[in-house]
């Protein structure tokens, strides 16, 4: 599906969500909208990549890691990866503009998880995507390397649950304040962290002098 498409839907749901919870004390704020929205296409960021013009100005298939990044599987770790970034850059907003825009590791994560398997699940209309492995599920088949399996009902439900209620359940969860302190997204959040990150920063350069050093 179009990108233009993955945009408006994500737009759409994410807003559904704010109406529904704009007298909560923990509302989908308009922040989380943009976030959602943006995570919605990144599983295709790398599809920009798929037609590459080779020498004699021809448009070629050029992009092997599409197999493994747009997978709904390995969304869960590449989601991880894009939390970092959005954290580190919220970061830098907030220095830049004197802003004080809060939002959690844990509700970028969660969002950027939910945006994106909501994307796939839109996807499974128009074309078969990538579960685990080289098991692929479109809205009507399962696909596997020794033929294509003919579960529409069960492939009816991981495009329901794909596309509204695991979104829904996540989104909903990421307004939820966690109480638990040593968790893997907190210690995460905690690194980068302004001590932490200049702790990092300060060493690394401490180790690039000494390189230099024994270069000389």
């Amino acid at each position: 599906m179009s990108t233009v498409a993955h945009l408006l839907i994500a737009l759409a749901f994410s807003s559904c969500i704010y109406v529904f919870t704009r007298k909560s004390h923990r509302k989908f704020n308009i922040s989380l909208i943009c976030l959602f929205t943006i995570g919605s296409i990144l599983p295709d960021l790398l599809t920009l990549l798929d037609i590459v013009p080779n020498f004699f100005g021809e448009a070629t298939n050029y992009n092997p890691f599409r197999y493994y990044y747009h997978n709904i599987s390995m969304w869960i770790v590449i989601s991880l990866i894009y939390t970092i970034f959005f954290k580190i850059l919220l970061k830098f907003l907030n220095e830049e503009t004197g802003n004080q825009t809060k939002i959690t590791f844990k509700q970028i994560y969660i969002i950027l998880l939910a945006s994106g398997l909501m994307h796939f699940g839109i996807d499974m209309l128009t074309e078969p995507v990538g579960l685990i492995g080289e098991l692929f599920v479109s809205i009507t088949s399962f696909y596997t390397p020794y033929g294509v399996l003919g579960e529409q009902d069960l492939a009816y439900i991981i495009f329901i649950l794909m596309t509204f209620n695991i979104p829904m359940g996540l989104c909903l969860f990421s307004l939820q304040k966690s109480e638990k302190q040593n968790s893997f997204l907190n210690s995460c959040e905690s690194l980068i962290k302004e001590e932490s990150w200049d702790s990092l920063v300060g060493y690394v350069n401490i180790v690039i002098k000494e390189i230099e050093y024994s270069l000389v």
